[in-house]
């Protein structure tokens, strides 16, 4: 029997392209798995169906703030969904495992996440930013936000709620690789990515590369206690191994990338970024914060496998750029991220491993997604 849905996704803001990219680039897989995907946007006519995928950036352009009003509103829409169907399922696809939007839980009968919390019971914990890195430079080194966009405090889940919260499919979806038709597709919203592939530019994990470290990164970020991490590692970088991390373009960008040994991708608004991925297609070795309080789909970050981790605190950074500058293992680690990220979204098995979870997530079947 067919199964029907309908996803509610509407413009380029954010994750959306990552979120919508596998319904475009495995559609004939689910079409051929009986599965019909709809696209709806914005003021379309409702229909009845077997699950309506609302992605939480639907909402961003009439309401860019989670005030009251905006809850109100998304709540109401979402008891309206449920006249057309029995199953509705939220995505929220903000950067970080933490969410503002625990609000409208009660209304969704899933509620989804690119990553979460090994712990979930971390959810009914107060983190100073609503981040559980920010909490930590807070706490650690006295860092204070000037301006905190939202009380955690009003938007915990209940306990009981807890088991709601389970993991969709995170940002590797989207396209990041090199030229003119990546940059198109991204314009497109992930609409073509079977085109693009064919066009993707691969570094090769084993070639010579001139510099040991790239580190190109913004610390203009409006909270301090983001923007804090950021800060101590352009201040190492440059004192110890006199690494600019300035912003360049694109195409000395990548150019670094492809002639870099080891690239260094820190917290942002979230733990996972998009510099990621580009480090996994350029062929260099993945340098990050620890991620061991996260889990996410796909399982792309495998520590001392496909990526190296350093402390918090950085106090370990030095030790780890000396080690992956010293030995072959910065190749190895590239070469498998690479590989890793490659099978997940692109390999053989990609198209049937997203169905199986998408039905997951449809279907209820909550001990797969946890």
């Amino acid at each position: 029997m067919i199964k029907k849905l309908f996803i509610l996704s509407d413009g380029n803001s954010g994750n959306t392209g990552p979120f919508e990219g596998p319904f475009h680039q495995f559609r004939n897989f689910l079409k051929d798995s009986s599965i019909s995907v709809s696209f709806k946007s914005y003021g379309d006519n409702l229909e009845e169906g077997d699950c309506y995928l609302v992605n939480s950036k639907f909402f961003r352009k009439k309401y860019p703030l989670w005030d009251d009003k905006a809850v109100t509103h998304i709540r109401e829409f979402l008891d309206l969904l449920h006249r057309f169907t029995n199953n509705v399922v939220w995505f929220d696809t903000s950067d970080s495992c933490s969410s503002n939007q625990f609000a409208i839980i009660d209304n969704v009968n899933m509620f989804c996440k690119n990553q979460i919390y090994v712990e979930k019971e971390m959810y009914l914990k107060n983190f100073y930013g609503g981040r559980i890195y920010t909490d930590f430079y807070h706490r650690r080194y006295g860092v204070c936000d000037e301006q905190i966009s939202f009380n955690h405090n009003e938007c915990m889940p209940k306990e009981n709620d807890l088991d709601k919260i389970v993991v969709s499919w995170n940002s590797s979806f989207g396209e990041y690789g090199f030229g003119i038709i990546n940059r198109l597709n991204r314009r497109l919203n992930n609409r073509y990515p079977q085109a693009s592939k064919f066009f993707l530019k691969l570094g090769d994990p084993k070639s010579r590369r001139r510099n040991t470290v790239s580190c190109r990164i913004g610390v203009n970020h409006l909270r301090n206690t983001v923007r804090f991490q950021r800060e101590r590692l352009t201040d190492i970088l440059a004192s110890s191994w006199e690494v600019s991390t300035n912003r360049i373009n694109k195409k000395q960008y990548f150019r670094e990338l492809l002639n870099s040994q080891v690239c260094i991708s820190p917290f942002g608004w979230g733990e996972i970024a998009y510099r990621d991925f580009e480090i996994f297609i350029s062929g260099a070795a993945l340098l990050k914060p620890s991620m061991s309080h996260m889990k996410t789909w796909p399982d792309i970050y495998v520590e001392g496998e496909t990526f190296v981790s350093y402390s918090w605190d950085l106090s370990d950074i030095d030790e780890k750029l000396h080690y992956l500058g010293e030995s072959t293992t910065s190749t190895e680690i590239a070469q498998w991220g690479q590989e890793t990220y490659l099978d997940s979204v692109r390999g053989r098995d990609a198209a049937d491993l997203f169905c199986k979870r998408l039905l997951s997530i449809v279907t209820g079947d909550r001990s797969t997604l946890q």
